[in-house]
């Protein structure tokens, strides 16, 4: 049937009597609204294609203890080795140990035999045994070897020196295996309690050896060395010229730093430095990427908490004996809070100083902010903007998962998304669900490894609220509608 209105419009305009202008500005109309619906038609393509943006600076830290890998309080655990046992014991479930290991039984000034013997397998078999157990907890040792039996004060213990480079050589074989469990080897092997001092053989040149001896048959882990004058010797230069020499990352003295028993403890650490201002000014630079740690020994005035908290953000602290020296522990750290007079952490007021040191030793990061830009259904770039309001830093490369989890936390899924070595800004591009998939959270999941579906050495955010223990995770945002962000 013919369309009487289409009629109307041809006639009117094909009217021999319809005057020009009519026509033009009927078709000029048209020409308009077809401009208008394409225009409009643009309009959707482009809001729907362009990504949408997302923010949030809701997150709040916390002054929560966390146990986050590689720095705190470390608890003791004395281990005797010998050819065919293995023996230790602690008093504390920390997350942080000092393995104190006794390996006197092979050195011929101690041994019934008279006799320098090499490490068994069973010997070597155990320490394996027992750092894996470690890290089966997700826990972290600082290892440290000494031929003064029982771990004690016995100088002039130790076998010939071919025998401890022998001990070193079969020693690193096993270290290498768990470079996440160990947050370092503190050098060891002269004198009593390891300490580098004391007996005959623990010259600065020896020590050097160990230092090179540790290094060279080690990869990756830190080596600690007991005094910075013995870093020196190594390094065969003073400390004048040390402050004017770059380590570059590729040199395996890169990972040569050092440990103070004595940190605090008099005016010179009880004999740890000839130049206090000097070397401590040379050791911050290499804490930067090193642990430094130790513990108290004696009590004097540097330990006062005006005068310790501002040395253990210069020196990077990272790790502490939680029970030495207990004068102090106790009397000036466990008895004395945080406060306007000894810094401006507003949040840590009334916390004891001790629990502040706890929780600034090493990282502490804290997620500041995020933005997002995101496409429904489609991929989001995120940038993630955090704080370390710790004394040092994250010593490790860790991994980064991007995790999804419905609303109660049921793991869902996981992507790669990249490395995080401590920055302050982490960049991801990451992949929304599918569009019509039901509400779930977006985490971020920072860790060492994941072996078996096990995840290895996690970093929990400092920040109210975020962290999922099973997931061993930081909550980002929500994702609901089928592709809206939100807190």
């Amino acid at each position: 049937m013919e369309n009487p209105f289409a009629k109307f419009i041809n006639d009117d305009i094909n009217t021999p009597n319809t005057p020009f202008y009519k026509r033009k500005l009927f078709l000029i109309g048209i020409g308009f609204l077809l401009l208008i619906l394409i225009i409009v038609l643009i309009i959707i393509i482009i809001v729907t294609a362009s990504p949408s943006s997302f923010s949030s600076n809701s997150f709040i830290e916390s002054k929560e203890s966390i146990k986050n890998p590689d720095r705190g309080y470390y608890s003791p655990i004395y281990i005797t080795i010998t050819p065919q046992t293995f023996e230790h014991k602690y008093d504390n479930d920390n997350n942080l140990f000092h393995l104190r290991c006794d390996i006197s039984q092979f050195s011929s000034a101690v041994n019934e035999d008279k006799k320098d013997k090499k490490l068994t397998d069973t010997a070597l078999n155990n320490i394996d045994s027992y750092l894996n157990h470690l890290k089966s907890q997700n826990k972290n040792g600082i290892i440290r070897f000494t031929y003064a039996p029982g771990y004690g004060s016995d100088k002039d213990k130790e076998p010939a020196f071919s025998m401890i480079e022998e001990h070193i050589k079969q020693l690193s074989k096993i270290m290498n295996k768990y470079i996440d469990t160990l947050t370092a080897i503190e050098a060891g092997m002269l004198g009593p309690w390891g300490e580098m001092h004391s007996s005959k053989i623990a010259t600065e040149e020896n020590k050097a050896k160990v230092f090179k001896l540790w290094l060279e048959n080690t990869k990756e882990i830190p080596i600690l060395g007991r005094y910075p004058r013995s870093l020196f010797t190594y390094f065969n230069k003073t400390v004048e010229e040390m402050t004017n020499y770059t380590i570059n990352k590729d040199n395996i003295a890169y990972r040569l730093g050092l440990f103070n028993d004595c940190f605090l403890s008099s005016a010179n650490d009880v004999g740890t430095y000839r130049k206090r201002d000097k070397e401590i000014e040379w050791i911050s630079t290499i804490n930067t990427h090193l642990p430094f740690g130790g513990e108290v020994c004696y009590d004097y005035y540097l330990s006062d908490l005006e005068n310790a908290i501002p040395e253990m953000n210069t020196l990077s602290l990272s790790y502490l004996n939680y029970q030495f020296n207990k004068s102090v522990i106790v009397n000036k750290w466990k008895n004395v809070n945080y406060s306007s007079k000894l810094g401006n952490d507003s949040l840590f007021y009334g916390v004891s100083g001790y629990d502040y040191i706890s929780e600034h030793m090493g990282y502490r990061f804290v997620i500041e902010s995020i933005d997002a830009k995101y496409r429904k259904g489609g991929n989001f770039d995120l940038k993630i903007n955090i704080k370390n309001v710790g004394f040092g830093n994250l010593l490790k490369t860790k991994k980064i998962d991007i995790i999804y989890a419905n609303m109660t936390g049921g793991f869902i899924s996981r992507n790669k998304v990249g490395e995080f070595k401590g920055e302050n800004v982490i960049n991801i591009n990451g992949k929304l669900l599918e569009k019509d998939h039901e509400d779930y959270k977006v985490f971020i999941c920072i860790y060492g490894s994941i072996e078996n579906n096990v995840i290895y050495y996690p970093i929990q955010f400092a920040n109210i609220n975020i962290y999922d223990n099973n997931l061993k995770a930081n909550l980002l945002f929500s994702v609901k509608k089928g592709g809206k962000l939100v807190e």
